[in-house]
């Protein structure tokens, strides 16, 4: 077909954040805008072409059935229905066999993206500054600590009592089971101790036990504060390892690439185990009820980078004027520097047409200067989770003592009843 013929090119085009964007209230996919709109205006303007964008059935980028027929935007450039792809599709092995494609517009890679967790108050926080191997090794010095300071408070009982001073009074061995226990458990709780210790091999224990425990109480305490007024956020997965770890159910569009190399993976690979969790699909891809149900934690998105952030861009747009990013983009991504290209049928002369030209804009930043005009407001979300949201002092609430106060509480009712046997054991022991 020459390019000067009166007619219009037609493209088979599907909804492809942010190349082709669509109103979502027409009951029919309404192209609205996108980059590719801009794009194919300066192809038509250089070209003095026309064209019109024709909207594929299952909107789907297409790929190869059993029986050698092509399903998507790729099955209606085969069949003749359309002159070419409205859009860059991913160059694959069976597409680049069937298919000729332009030089590139764009290079991309697969990554994820999930709602954004927020801090919240966690009645367990207080048991945080330390990780439970240091509780355990606490809990086991305490007891050796408390141990010996018995064994050497007897000993020291029983020396005192073989000597010739039978004028002092005698400590039993429950007075002196709790002095120790007390000079043990008093200063982890940074408590005051009344008795004193008379005997010089026990100070020695005890001032090193001091010391220990002014360590220990010192750095709780500042961890303690540092973790409730800047939380540091753990995200759900950063990589493809920990998506695969989390089990979290994962929507992509039908006929992705990471569908059909995930089947061929090995099912003990990364890429392998997601797969379990991918979604059952029927019918055209609904791409805004997906981000819609994204956004509220229902699944996982799994796209290229440049649809995942133009989802990231509209969502931060929608609560713009409170600044605030409700979901995250995985850092690192997989199936890495995939090209998107136009698709034409096989020798289409259309190609040598569109190269040139192709060229030209990608080189000169044209291509990425019309993406980056619809992704503006995806940068601030862009920034690391764990640095953008620790960089915030949190206000405390009632929640983050919950637990402090409830162990307080505890041991308030632990007390009243032995107070009260105390007091009537001594009453009764009276009469």
């Amino acid at each position: 077909m020459e390019m000067n013929s009166t007619k219009c090119l037609t493209l088979a085009t599907i909804v492809w954040m942010p190349h082709i964007l669509i109103d979502e209230k027409a009951n029919y996919p309404k192209i609205i805008g996108g980059s590719m709109l801009e794009v194919f205006d300066i192809f038509a303007k250089h070209l003095n072409i026309c064209y019109s964008h024709q909207m594929v059935k299952d909107q789907t980028a297409g790929f190869k059935l059993p029986n050698g027929s092509w399903t998507g935007a790729a099955g209606e450039v085969f069949r003749g229905e359309a002159d070419m792809t409205g859009l860059g599709l991913a160059v694959t092995d069976d597409r680049f066999a069937e298919f000729s494609f332009s030089e590139f517009l764009y290079q991309d890679e697969y990554t994820a993206t999930y709602v954004r967790p927020t801090i919240e108050s966690e009645i367990s926080g207080f048991i945080k500054p330390f990780i439970p191997l240091v509780w355990i090794l606490l809990l086991i010095t305490a007891v050796v600590f408390g141990i010996a300071m018995s064994l050497v408070l007897l000993a020291h009982e029983k020396i005192l009592e073989s000597s010739a001073r039978n004028d002092r009074p005698k400590k039993s061995s429950s007075s002196i089971l709790s002095e120790s226990w007390l000079w043990t458990l008093a200063p982890l709780l940074s408590q005051s101790v009344t008795r004193t210790i008379k005997c010089e091999s026990v100070r020695v224990i005890a001032m090193l036990w001091l010391f220990v425990t002014f360590i220990i109480t010192s750095v709780y305490r500042t961890s303690l504060l540092s973790l409730l007024v800047l939380p540091n956020i753990r995200l759900p997965f950063d990589n493809l390892d920990e998506l695969a770890e989390a089990d979290l159910p994962i929507w992509m569009p039908a006929g992705s690439s990471v569908d059909a190399f995930s089947k061929l993976a090995a099912k003990n690979s990364s890429l392998g185990r997601i797969q379990k969790n991918f979604k059952d699909r029927s019918g055209p891809p609904n791409v805004p009820l997906a981000v819609r149900a994204m956004a509220k934690g229902d699944h996982v998105i799994v796209a290229p980078r440049s649809a995942l952030l133009y989802v990231t861009h509209g969502l931060f747009s929608q609560t713009f004027q409170t600044g605030k990013c409700t979901t995250y983009v995985m850092t690192e991504g997989f199936m890495k520097t995939f090209i998107q290209s136009l698709l034409f049928r096989k020798d289409s002369p259309l190609k040598a047409k569109f190269d040139p030209l192709i060229v030209r804009l990608r080189e000169a930043g044209i291509f990425n200067h019309v993406y980056n005009k619809v992704i503006s407001n995806a940068t601030e979300c862009l920034k690391s989770v764990r640095k953008q949201e620790s960089s915030k002092a949190r206000s405390l609430n009632l929640r983050d003592f919950i637990g402090s106060f409830a162990i307080y509480a505890a041991g308030i009712a632990t007390a009243i009843p032995v107070f009260l046997a105390e007091v009537l054991l001594q009453r009764f022991g009276r009469q």
